[in-house]
């Protein structure tokens, strides 16, 4: 078995009652919106969890404009980004995990910004 090691950043949210409930209350409807997001309730965590993934795609970059004023060099390239989030209760508290741009489905306001762990989860690939 192959372990592989992300490096992610963990949000302890504040207000939010740990039940599946509030933390799908929780999440930024206009950002779900945005990406197409499904949303996903994992059984089996042993704990109440959500997860929201999505993506967009973009045509232009938005600092295309920018590279062309500045260089008068034509760049046009598109953008396509994913977003996951999750978000497991654990002892009482409500934790967020982002991958990729995930972070953005939780309003910033609920982030703990005086609690944030950066932290290195193991990945564990099934019979490789």
């Amino acid at each position: 078995m192959a372990t592989r090691t992300s490096k992610r950043t963990l949000y302890r949210l504040r207000g939010v009652t740990p039940t599946v409930d509030a933390m799908f209350d929780a999440l930024d409807a206009n950002q779900l919106e945005r990406v197409h997001a499904n949303l996903d309730v994992p059984e089996n965590l042993g704990v109440p969890a959500v997860l929201a993934t999505g993506s967009f795609e973009q045509p232009v970059a938005s600092w295309c404009d920018e590279i062309v004023r500045t260089t008068g060099i034509e760049v046009s390239l598109p953008v396509n980004c994913s977003d996951g989030l999750l978000m497991l209760a654990v002892d009482g508290k409500v934790y967020a995990s982002g991958y990729d741009q995930g972070f953005r489905l939780v309003p910033d306001r609920l982030k703990d910004h005086r609690i944030w762990l950066g932290f290195a989860s193991h990945l564990v690939t099934p019979g490789g």
